[in-house]
């Protein structure tokens, strides 16, 4: 293969790191030559309609467990279900 491959792996906290910012722009920017056009309401619009045309007319389960990635995808599905199909299960841990 004669391409260069880079890669970066970076605590995503970045206001914790000095230039953490600056350094994943640079990435993106001038070594993966992405545009620095990305939004966040643009991300929800696309991922919401992917979301909409794989589940199509189907069901879908959703599993919260407080970590960010179920967090977010069910932030992400929740909306896409009318609120009679949608059901909340509550467990409460016992206190120590």
């Amino acid at each position: 293969m004669s391409c260069k491959l880079y890669g970066l792996q970076f605590h995503p906290k970045v206001v914790h790191s000095p230039n953490g910012a600056d350094i994943l722009f640079n990435f993106a920017t001038k070594i993966a030559h992405a545009a620095p056009n990305w939004t966040m309401e643009s991300f929800l619009n696309e991922a919401t309609e992917k979301l909409r045309e794989d589940i199509g007319g189907g069901e879908v389960i959703s599993a919260l467990s407080g970590g960010v990635d179920s967090s977010v995808a069910s932030v992400l599905i929740l909306p896409l279900q009318p609120n009679e199909q949608c059901s909340e299960n509550t467990m409460r841990l016992p206190s120590s």
